[in-house]
């Protein structure tokens, strides 16, 4: 079987995190699986998609496009759908999902078109561009054989406009796992390290997550905040660092390799507003880090309250606080919580269970032609 896995952006992040992930697991399925990216700048980070390929052997083939939807691009990928003799396109993205399902109409080609829904993302404040290019995507839906659900909410989102629930199947996102990447099950010591990831914004807690650790820093000085990433609340958590607790404060910036920093933390706080299936959570977890996150988003169905994690109710700090000075005082129940949690994402949330169930829907279209 020849698939494409066409990506709308190849920079570091969660859709190219899933699409470096689905194709390590399909080509260990024995697939043979080409990466197709648009080229963004010679900036590393802009290109990350791109630059892993290569580094794991996939082979990678780039698309220069001429603005987000262009003739020029759907003529190229019409070319290479029947140069490669593709069988599936699969694409990530309302761009992308658009541009395989025209190169294939112009080029009568026999390829199948397999989307991914990630998340709709559109609400009262999507620009019009993006609800124009959204609306190309659903009127042009038919055109797609089967259509893949990171989780129920998407799933949901996408019925909503008319998308047929034949048409879908739910495979939550998967990570590597410590199999996956050979990685040494280091002894955590000193002191206990509460870990946040992602982008410090609001719809991710960050006023929350200051709130958290005002309240917790000082009245635990055995207890260190290690913050990776940035964003537009980064300066509220860098004020803190001139507070005499500050050294307890870590802020690493925005990192692309996270697993390191996963390795070096007790637990992971995540007092998000909105999330869907977060590639950090599954990350975490599967590195034996339980979580104390909010009860939001694809978070509820992941989590079993105190076996693999901790949930705790939207914007509930004292709740928050309560768990993260329970668990460092319950050293025992922490690490149960955090070897639960890295059995349940080797049961669901892996990347081969992921790789696995999507070449099941690819072999399933290839059937119905």
């Amino acid at each position: 079987m020849k698939v494409l896995l066409l990506s709308d952006n190849p920079a570091f992040g969660g859709t190219s995190r899933y699409c470096m992930n689905l194709a390590l697991g399909l080509r260990q399925l024995g697939v043979d699986l080409t990466i197709l990216a648009p080229y963004r700048t010679d900036r590393p980070q802009d290109d990350w998609l791109l630059q892993e390929a290569r580094k794991h052997g996939i082979p990678v083939q780039t698309l220069i496009r001429q603005g987000a939807l262009d003739w020029k691009s759907v003529v190229a990928l019409k070319r290479i759908l029947l140069e490669g003799q593709f069988e599936i396109v699969h694409s990530q993205g309302y761009l992308s999902n658009v541009l395989a399902r025209l190169a294939i109409k112009l080029g009568r080609t026999r390829t199948k078109s397999v989307i991914t829904l990630h998340a709709w993302g559109v609400d009262s404040q999507t620009p019009p561009r993006t609800l124009l290019y959204n609306k190309f995507d659903v009127l042009t839906t038919p055109w797609t054989a089967h259509a893949i659900a990171v989780d129920t909410t998407a799933r949901d989102d996408y019925q909503k406009q008319g998308v047929p629930a034949r048409m879908i199947t739910v495979i939550p996102n998967g990570v590597l796992t410590y199999e996956d990447q050979d990685l040494p099950k280091g002894e955590r010591g000193g002191r206990f390290v509460v870990g946040f990831v992602g982008r410090m914004s609001e719809e991710k807690g960050v006023d929350e997550l200051v709130a958290i650790a005002q309240r917790v820093l000082p009245a635990h000085p055995d207890i260190e905040f290690l913050l990776v990433g940035d964003g537009p609340g980064k300066p509220q958590l860098e004020a803190l660092q001139s507070q005499p607790y500050g050294q307890q404060l870590i802020l690493t910036g925005r990192v692309y390799d996270v697993t390191p920093y996963y390795a070096r933390m007790d637990v992971l706080i995540m007092p998000s507003h909105r999330e869907g299936m977060p590639f950090t959570a599954l990350e975490a977890m599967a590195q034996h880090v339980p979580l104390i996150a909010s009860a939001v988003g694809g978070l509820p169905g992941l989590i079993t309250q105190e076996k693999n994690g901790i949930l705790f109710p939207v914007q509930d700090v004292d709740a928050a606080v309560s768990w993260i000075v329970r668990l460092k005082e319950n050293p025992a129940l922490c690490r149960a919580l955090g070897d639960q949690a890295a059995r349940t994402v080797e049961a669901q949330y892996s990347a081969r269970v992921m790789s696995q169930r999507t070449l099941e829907v690819y072999q399933n279209v290839l059937a119905a032609r």
